[in-house]
């Protein structure tokens, strides 16, 4: 069995191990961002299943072009808004292991994710840095995304879909890489 088929099989399984119980939270995202004129999709699905009061499991899963990798871990609620996770997973570059942290602030009007990963390779590593405020029904934001770029966000949010833009400017390549994000809560 390929990695691949592996990461798909696994990404179902946690999916729906999650979604099965109301005391559940998961999502989908597509975004495009264009890169030299052309359209790069890419698709994310996190899901997360708590285990008690403080303690739960959650997963995620990336999807594009000629790369995929899942990532499942336990993560530890420091109080209601504020969760600390760690994460280990496989990419699709070979059979080596990938590593993950994540911090994640939700309040009422502001949000904060930070996410980190780490690969074999001085050059296998990912991080997102994503901070949103909503007033009332626009979101505003800022992002910090490895092969995405940095920039402000803004989006709006019909029932549990949001669309947001991000003019992103990506420094490691030096290309400007607009991108649009579509995401749904399941």
């Amino acid at each position: 069995m390929n990695l691949n088929r592996l990461i798909l099989i696994l990404t179902c399984i946690t999916f729906f191990t999650v979604i099965s119980d109301a005391q559940s939270y998961a999502n989908m995202q597509h975004d495009v961002k264009v890169v030299d004129s052309k359209a790069v999709v890419t698709a994310t699905i996190y899901a997360e299943k708590n285990l008690g009061k403080r303690l739960g499991v959650n997963a995620y899963s990336l999807l594009t072009e000629g790369w995929a990798e899942v990532l499942i871990g336990p993560y530890y609620k420091i109080n209601d808004a504020i969760t600390f996770g760690v994460q280990i997973g496989m990419e699709t570059a070979g059979t080596n292991l990938r590593y993950g942290a994540s911090v994640t602030y939700f309040g009422i009007k502001a949000s904060c994710l930070i996410f980190l990963e780490k690969g074999q390779g001085a050059n296998n590593y990912f991080y997102s840095a994503a901070y949103n405020y909503q007033p009332k029904k626009l979101i505003y934001g800022i992002l910090a995304q490895r092969t995405y770029g940095v920039g402000p966000t803004i989006g709006y949010p019909i029932k549990d879909i949001t669309i947001k833009f991000a003019p992103l400017y990506d420094f490691e390549v030096k290309k400007f890489q607009p991108t649009l994000f579509l995401k749904w809560v399941l």
